[in-house]
């Protein structure tokens, strides 16, 4: 089934205001990847299963950060239809990778 979704100039500052959100969530969950693979290289060897939980940690906001990434994406895409966005040089480069797998 198709819906088809209304977006105008209407919308611009709820749009804004997700992607502002958006990228707030997304600086925050990269701040926790890196914590948790700072708290991984500093673990001893043993015991193996708080590896295992912080790598499991580790791959659970992985997969939260790609899904608000995808997000952030698809909510841009609908600002940009409406109105495009001045290009700033402090703007957000989204990682392609993170090299989790």
């Amino acid at each position: 089934m198709e819906t088809t979704i209304q977006v105008d100039r209407n919308h611009l500052p709820l749009l804004d205001n997700v992607l502002t959100v958006l990228q707030g969530h997304m600086e925050e969950l990269l701040v926790r990847l890196s914590k948790f693979l700072e708290i991984k290289k500093h673990l001893p060897a043993a015991p193996a299963g708080r590896h295992q939980n912080i790598d499991l940690l580790a791959k659970q906001c992985s997969f939260e950060l790609t899904w608000a990434i995808q997000t952030y994406s698809m909510y841009k895409g609908f600002r940009e239809l409406v109105e495009p966005l001045p290009v700033h040089s402090d703007s957000l480069e989204l990682p392609g990778s993170l090299g989790l797998d």
